[in-house]
């Protein structure tokens, strides 16, 4: 079965797994190891180390996404690179977005204001922002904020800009974004991170919001791509559930 793991973090030395002073990883290993897991395509943007701690030019941004954007040069038909913005360099983050919407990008982020300084994206900086990607039907990736309901704000201002929530965690907080996921037609929800802990979690999140809501994601390399093809794989799901969940619900999103 085909499937499209729509959040991973490509580059050499990626900040997740900065901590376990793994080696810098190739693109080729990159995909290598994604396709050993049973992965057919992968998304995502760039968190370099080095390039993350960049807050006097837009330096930072536009290096991690010609990273990205690379990565889909030398696999086109593998990887569909995710973009880097930051309200700081407004008039650098609308090129960015303008010039590589022109060359096929579809997706911005996965975002992480907190690694970029900013406690959340509800101020006029991101929103000048997002009013450009909503024009240029772009998709929007973003962290779990730390207030969930954020994302409501976000999807209210927004209601033509296709959000994914990163990351659903478990308990309250699953349930609070779920809820989220099926009041709002523009928000979405990946299984990435923090996803998939609890026995019953995607059964239960595709009766609670449908089967088009959620997507397939990992984190890779931060974490472990095989788990979460086998997590999925575990859930008692129908064939039209696993396809949804694995591939055609990034697909109708991003286009492909």
């Amino acid at each position: 079965m085909k499937i499209i793991d729509f959040h991973t973090h490509p580059g050499p030395k990626s900040i997740l797994t900065e901590e376990f002073h793994f080696p810098p990883m190739t693109s080729q290993t990159f995909v290598n190891e994604l396709k050993r897991a049973g992965i057919s395509m992968a998304c995502g943007s760039t968190f370099e180390v080095s390039l993350l701690s960049v807050r006097d030019s837009a330096y930072g941004i536009q290096e991690m996404n010609r990273i990205a954007w690379s990565y889909h040069e030398d696999f086109p038909d593998f990887f569909i690179p995710g973009l880097q913005v930051d309200p700081r360099f407004m008039e650098e983050s609308k090129n960015e977005l303008e010039t590589y919407a022109k060359k096929g990008a579809k997706l911005v982020g996965e975002l992480v204001p907190g690694w970029q300084g900013y406690e959340n994206m509800l101020n006029d900086g991101f929103y000048e922002l997002f009013d450009v990607m909503q024009s240029l039907d772009l998709v929007l990736s973003f962290h779990r904020p730390g207030n969930i309901f954020d994302c409501e704000e976000i999807a209210k201002r927004f209601p033509k800009l296709k959000i994914v929530i990163a990351h659903p965690f478990y308990g309250k907080d699953y349930l609070n974004v779920l809820g989220l996921v099926k009041t709002y037609e523009n928000l979405h929800l990946d299984l990435s991170g923090s996803g998939l802990m609890a026995y019953g979690m995607v059964r239960y999140g595709l009766d609670t919001v449908g089967k088009d809501k959620i997507l397939f994601g990992t984190d890779f390399p931060g974490y472990n791509p095989q788990m979460y093809v086998s997590a999925v794989a575990y859930e008692k799901l129908t064939d039209a559930e696993l396809e949804a969940v694995y591939h055609e619900n990034a697909e109708r999103l991003l286009g492909l």
